[in-house]
């Protein structure tokens, strides 16, 4: 050691100068990667800075706008952030997205959309749906005095207008699949039904091919023979009675609802019903002028010309609203054919007749050449009054308001009246 460091010693002085130089050098180079390493920090912290500052400038305009801002920055640790910003955002969009589109898939995992609603349904209409709930099966005396038992009411067939507007009126026109041609009411509900023809006219096979759970009708339905087709084909017939009377209405609604099993509601129509009728007497009661002088005429063109006389819907109208059936004083029962004779020996002061017939004769100046109607007061006066067949003589749910409207036309005390 000693003797080693004697040799160091013992360099010669150039060399020891370049030995301080290439010292001096390593110093110097250190002092400035010193400065070099200080500077580069310098601008790292200037850089996350800017990056800061522009993350929280995005972060202010989302939640201001709440829209995404993309991020311009030219500075590469900025720009990387930001990619890695809007990488993880799409990511957990996707994931989102992923997600949703499985629970579509797999409704059972809550239940599904359409239980939750059902089970709100259920929750709200329970005392609805039990009340409006068919009491099956129904046992019903036909106007023959035989029992007929029905046991569903899906697929009812309808055959006359007036058991047509019961139904409907019962709400219970969804079931029905079928109705004949006098079927004019509700129109734009019947508009798409099945016609099975003329009530009085029908063809077993066009009902029987509608696949009926219950056949349905009044008196007025015919020929017997279809209905014995339609019982042998285990199909129940139901048909109730149909007297030309104010009761009559009342008991075939009462007829339909036990039919069907909904008894409690046919009830309550039969209530807003005779709320109808109480109204007309209470107009009535309001009337001090004689009894207007009201012939029926039946008219289907120049072929078919008939008067209403007694035992007849028309008559039971005219005389409920407080007039005198022309028809029936002069002795007619049921309908006879037209005659100037009758008209005139009638000298009635109001023409009731229907809209098609009138329609068919060429409105009132057609009416009006029929010989004798311009010779009596009614058509002198011409006071012609007109209503659609069915509400008029259909003996149905709509009988007292028909009543409040003949009032009206007859007595000019309450030409003004409105059904309550």
């Amino acid at each position: 050691m000693y003797d080693q460091l004697n040799h160091h010693r013992s360099i010669p002085g150039f060399q020891r100068q370049i030995i301080w130089r290439l010292l001096a050098l390593i110093c110097v180079v250190g002092v400035l990667a010193a400065c070099g390493n200080a500077s580069v920090a310098d601008q790292s912290e200037g850089a996350e800075s800017a990056d800061a500052t522009d993350t929280t400038s995005t972060e202010v305009e989302e939640a201001e706008t709440g829209t995404e801002v993309t991020d311009e920055s030219t500075e590469t640790g900025a720009g990387t952030e930001s990619e890695e910003t809007e990488s993880a955002a799409e990511a957990d969009v996707s994931a989102e997205e992923t997600a949703t589109e499985s629970t579509l898939e797999e409704p059972d995992a809550y239940g599904g959309t359409e239980t939750n609603i059902a089970d709100t349904s259920d929750e709200a209409t329970e005392d609805d749906e039990t009340a409006l709930s068919p009491q099956l099966p129904a046992t019903v005396t036909d106007l023959n005095g035989e029992m007929v038992e029905i046991e569903s009411v899906d697929r009812i067939v309808s055959l006359t207008g007036d058991i047509t507007e019961i139904l409907f009126a019962l709400d219970l026109g969804a079931q029905v699949v079928g109705v004949d041609v006098s079927a004019t009411y509700p129109p734009d509900e019947l508009e798409a039904l099945p016609k099975i023809g003329y009530q009085r006219q029908l063809d077993a096979e066009g009902i029987i091919s509608l696949d009926p759970t219950l056949v349905i009708g009044d008196e007025a339905a015919g020929p017997p023979a279809v209905f014995d087709q339609i019982r042998a084909a285990g199909i129940p017939v139901a048909l109730t009675s149909d007297p030309p009377t104010l009761a009559s209405p009342l008991a075939k609604v009462r007829f339909v609802a036990e039919a069907v099993g909904i008894p409690e509601q046919g009830e309550t129509l039969i209530e807003e019903m005779e709320a109808d009728f109480a109204y007309s007497e209470e107009l009535l009661a309001r009337v001090t002028s004689p009894e207007p002088r009201v012939l029926f005429l039946y008219i289907r063109g120049n072929q078919t010309q008939m008067v209403a006389g007694s035992n007849t819907a028309a008559d039971a109208m005219i005389t409920a609203a407080g007039a005198i059936n022309a028809g029936a004083e002069a002795g007619i029962a049921d309908f006879k054919p037209l005659s100037s004779e009758t008209i005139v020996a009638a000298q009635p002061d109001v023409f009731l007749v229907l809209d098609a017939g009138l329609e068919s004769i060429g409105g009132i100046d057609g009416l009006l050449e029929i010989p004798g109607l311009a010779e009596t007061p009614a058509g002198q006066e011409q006071r012609i009054a007109s209503f659609d067949d069915l509400y008029l003589l259909g003996m149905g749910p709509r009988t007292g308001e028909v009543l409040i409207d003949l009032i009206a036309v007859f007595h000019e005390e309450v030409q003004e009246a409105t059904a309550p």
